[in-house]
């Protein structure tokens, strides 16, 4: 009897230990990993040149903001002048991809003139500041009517500051442009006199998104937009007729 109570206490134990195994193996272990730091918000560096840090900062996507909030993305610094053609040429690079063109630019000089295009049906104008730092104004007048782009819609931009024998690009990843906007800038790398120079000239290139946010992504003239009734408000619509006309027969 004795030995029978024994056994069965330790058949038990084994079972017990058992169940307690398989529900360690199947519980699930909570990983003890720790978060990554945020990564800095630099801007890749085109030319590995040390210059780019100014006062121990480096270019960054705070240099450049549109209606008041930071570029998404930036690349510099680059020797030489920009056009489209070279901005293009670093889509791998930048990873932005192609089908930039520029729309306008603001050469801060006395004597130069100012570029303005049309670019998907929109004609362009931009003004800057002449300092290291300042304000840009970005302006289209819609030169299509209906065909798409219009104000409102939604665009890619690069922004394009030179300064002395350096450049440096800022990216904004679709917002919406209603034919007017504004913000600020900043020059933070060295020219070759190791001090941070004036702006030479600001340009902007762009790049169709698609339409604005708004209902069903039609737009008419002038970037206003036909908005398309929800079906729950054609529902209303169509209860309330219906009781117009019951009461109408009623009377009747």
């Amino acid at each position: 009897m004795k030995n029978s109570s024994l056994n069965l206490i330790r058949a038990a134990f084994v079972v017990g230990a058992i169940g307690a195994t398989a529900s360690a193996m199947a519980a699930p272990v909570k990983a003890q990993i720790k978060a990554p730091a945020p990564a800095p918000a630099l801007c890749n560096s085109g030319s590995g040149d040390t210059d780019v840090m100014v006062n121990g900062q480096g270019q960054a996507v705070s240099d450049v903001s549109y209606h008041a909030v930071n570029a998404n993305n930036c690349f510099g610094k680059v020797g030489g002048n920009d056009d489209a053609t070279g901005l293009n040429g670093l889509a791998t690079s930048t990873g932005w991809g192609m089908g930039w063109a520029l729309a306008a630019r603001d050469n801060t000089g006395a004597n130069e003139t100012d570029i303005s295009n049309t670019v998907e049906g929109l004609l362009w104008n931009v003004s800057a500041s002449s300092a290291s730092f300042g304000s840009w104004l970005l302006t289209a007048t819609d030169t299509n009517g209906i065909l798409p782009a219009n104000l409102g819609d939604s665009f890619d931009f690069v922004f394009g500051l030179k300064g002395g024998n350096g450049l440096a690009y800022y990216l904004f990843d679709s917002v919406i442009f209603d034919g007017e906007e504004g913000g600020r800038y900043a020059v933070t790398f060295l020219n070759n006199g190791g001090q941070i120079p004036g702006l030479s000239h600001l340009s902007v290139y762009a790049r169709y998104d698609g339409p604005g946010p708004s209902l069903g992504g039609s737009s008419s003239g002038g970037g206003a937009r036909n908005d398309v009734p929800e079906p729950a408000s054609l529902a209303l619509v169509a209860l309330a007729l219906l009781g117009a006309g019951l009461t109408t027969r009623r009377r009747a």
